[in-house]
């Protein structure tokens, strides 16, 4: 008696086959708009940790705050003018006490204050 029963077709198959086709036909004609892609000369390598951060760290030696901007790639004179030039308005207190060093292990030393997350809030405002 059991052997008389037909089963049907899995209709589920068909539909996310049909489905599946008729969303890849619909991207086929649509583009999706690309995101602006910012280029600089240099590049700087996120963090391995889970978070992948920017690697802007702070350090006091001799009771004088110095920022540390790690992993820099490309061309790092290009990076420290830029930091020089456009982190604060010319004229203003906190530029006059910039001091921007690049180091031989394609580091940047930023000497003068507390202006860690003004410089990741630029680094990220550059798309880096």
């Amino acid at each position: 008696m059991l052997r008389s029963i037909i089963r049907p077709q899995p209709l589920f198959r068909s539909l996310v086959r049909s489905y599946s086709a008729a969303a890849h036909a619909d991207s086929a004609t649509h583009s999706t708009p690309q995101p602006n892609v910012v280029r600089h000369l240099y590049y700087i390598q996120r963090t391995k940790d889970g978070a992948g951060s920017l690697p802007v760290y702070s350090e006091i030696r001799n009771t004088k705050y110095y920022l540390q901007i790690r992993n820099i790639q490309g061309n790092i004179s290009t990076l420290a003018q830029d930091l020089q030039r456009e982190l604060f308005p010319a004229g203003s207190p906190e530029a006059e006490y910039l001091k921007v060093n690049i180091r031989r292990n394609r580091h940047i030393d930023i000497h003068g204050g507390r202006w860690r997350q003004q410089v990741t809030d630029w680094l990220q405002a550059k798309g880096l």
